[in-house]
């Protein structure tokens, strides 16, 4: 059985705000201890060094990402990333993931990054998968003083 999602992988939208934020606190233990608003969302799609992507499927937000990027020194970091659990295991991660990279492939970009709680070993394994390795562990990262991984890849 094919358990691949027709997901249409887009540009954020504003319109997409609300669902974004709901969908990043469904998954808050996974990320930093800040709480992201609809207001914080909208604040982050202005930058002008900062894209979201979303996947939408039959009209409903199934996920997310965000990439930071720095033309001026080459670099990027990825993050959130983010699918609802109704769609895990489709591919829409990875398709998520595969459009930040053509969008940066475009740029000046050679080294992006990724940080992830090191006890989140199903994404650490995601990024591994996707062609990142693991570079460091860095203690006490979280406020909360948990480990991250960081994860990079030279595109």
């Amino acid at each position: 059985m094919d358990t691949r999602t027709d997901a249409l992988i887009r540009p954020f939208s504003a319109e997409d705000a609300p669902a974004i934020a709901r969908l990043h606190k469904s998954f808050s233990q996974w990320f930093e201890e800040q709480e992201i608003t609809q207001e914080y969302v909208l604040s982050c799609s202005l930058r002008h060094d900062f894209r979201f992507y979303t996947a939408v499927v039959d009209g409903r937000l199934a996920g997310f990402t965000g990439v930071l990027f720095y033309e001026s020194v080459g670099r990027a970091e990825i993050g959130p990333i983010c699918v609802d659990a109704a769609f895990q295991g489709r591919g829409i991660g990875s398709r998520l993931l595969s459009e930040v990279l053509e969008f940066l492939r475009e740029r000046p970009i050679h080294r992006v990054t990724a940080k992830v709680k090191a006890e989140n070993a199903r994404v650490i394994s995601f990024f591994e998968r996707n062609g990142f390795e693991r570079e460091a562990v860095l203690q006490k990262y979280t406020r909360m003083g948990e480990p991250a991984v960081q994860m990079v890849l030279f595109p």
